[in-house]
């Protein structure tokens, strides 16, 4: 699961560095570079303030950057299964392995168990 965590988080940074507006303030887009949630949180923040066309890029951008994100990370878990269900499949074995019954004849010399009182 911390794999797939940090695949996401490195595939949202970038994407969300790569679009967000170059003339938002630097606090603003730090703000954003968090999380998805403080990314809208930023983007109504400024929306509310009468920067329309900024909440909306930031929100647009943030929305598709988690998706990317996630998107990336479900990726690895299905080739990660994948894997493990080829190996599974060719280093298991079909059937559990049988006792080797021994074959030699019973001396008639042998002495008989004697019981156990218990």
């Amino acid at each position: 699961m911390a794999v797939l965590g940090s695949v996401y988080a490195s595939v949202y940074a970038s994407r969300i560095a790569s679009r967000l507006p170059a003339t938002l303030p630097p606090a603003v887009a730090h703000a954003a570079h968090r999380s998805v949630g403080a990314a809208l949180a930023v983007a109504a923040r400024l929306h509310a303030s009468g920067h329309a066309a900024f909440g909306g890029a930031v929100h647009h951008t943030a929305a598709h950057a988690f998706t990317h994100g996630l998107s990336i990370a479900c990726l690895v878990a299905a080739c990660v299964t994948a894997v493990g269900a080829v190996l599974a499949a060719v280093l298991l074995p079909a059937h559990p392995p049988r006792p080797v019954l021994d074959a030699r004849p019973v001396p008639a010399t042998a002495q008989p168990i004697p019981a156990l009182d218990l």
